[in-house]
């Protein structure tokens, strides 16, 4: 499972059904297992057939757990999952709604945190993004979608890890806002990293899918992959960008690594970059950004 089941995907590839997801994975794996099971079959006694139809299920299971994308072998980010989000209705009084979060001793010396996502509905859609100490509340940022109202809702929890090595705790939100086919992938990615004085720069954009962290030189500070669906000489890909957070914004980090890579999107698994582009094509398709990026900060400069 690569993306996410409440995405209804496998591999990377949408489904319409979980039965269609089952009946792909038996489909299309791994010939030799089947001609080995079928060659394999009509000499064992009826009473070890069925035993010998799970090993043969488990087996391709198997096969598909060990496929991988390219960045796959690099360490992932583990994230600390914190819980679910209490929701507060005001749509029909105050025309919001607000989703809180609090964590105890979330700072080193004990200090909780709430993070209170408000989304203001009407004429304009946009939502704030409150952080409270102790209570206290420290910072308002701004989010131009209406991330939990009509553009869509929180899904899953808040995560916490630190994404850029520095020993300073992050946070990840994600919105999914939904439709039909690859655009049931879409979500509203929201990175919130901690500041030494504790203050936190907003990063968000629009993606694919959950987004993926790896470490590709083993440094600490994560490479953030973004997945976009891209359409080249009458064939779609998945692009997958590389992006570093430092200096209080994204960089790039193609160049490094020789990215952007891209893989074909097919009715069936595939995990290969393809080779219908060279790579100095597939470097038209370089973002210096994410799609929608926007950043955010307070008591901190260079920001915008």
């Amino acid at each position: 499972m690569k993306i996410h089941t409440i995405f209804k995907t496998w591999q990377g590839t949408l489904y319409s059904s979980y039965t269609e997801i089952f009946c792909t994975t038996l489909n299309n794996n791994s010939h030799v297992l089947q001609l080995i099971r079928c060659q394999l079959l009509p000499f064992l006694p009826m009473n070890l057939r069925p035993t010998c139809n799970i090993l043969f299920f488990l087996a391709v299971c198997c096969t598909n757990c060990l496929a991988q994308y390219p960045f796959e072998q690099y360490p992932a980010l583990m994230w600390n999952r914190s819980g679910g989000w209490t929701e507060y209705n005001r749509l029909e009084n105050e025309g919001k709604i607000h989703w809180t979060k609090s964590m105890r001793d979330f700072y080193d010396n004990g200090d909780s945190l709430t993070i209170q996502v408000t989304t203001i509905v009407g004429e304009k859609e946009y939502s704030l993004i409150r952080t409270f100490r102790n209570k206290k509340q420290q910072q308002i940022m701004h989010e131009k979608h209406a991330i939990a109202g009509n553009f869509g809702f929180l899904i899953d929890s808040l995560y916490t890890a630190d994404v850029n090595g520095d020993s300073l705790t992050d946070l990840k939100l994600l919105a999914s806002y939904g439709g039909n086919g690859t655009a049931s992938l879409n979500v509203r990615v929201i990175y919130l990293f901690q500041q030494p004085d504790h203050s936190f720069v907003k990063v968000s954009y629009l993606d694919k899918g959950p987004p993926t962290e790896r470490d590709f030189n083993n440094d600490g500070n994560y490479e953030i992959i973004t997945m976009t669906l891209n359409h080249h000489e009458n064939h779609s890909y998945w692009t997958f960008n590389l992006y570093n957070y430092k200096d209080n914004t994204f960089q790039s980090a193609n160049t490094l690594y020789d990215y952007p890579i891209m893989i074909q999107y097919l009715y069936r698994p595939n995990y290969q970059i393809t080779k219908k582009l060279t790579r100095a094509e597939m470097r038209m398709y370089s973002q210096k950004e994410p799609i929608d990026f926007t950043i955010e900060c307070d008591k901190v400069t260079g920001c915008r």
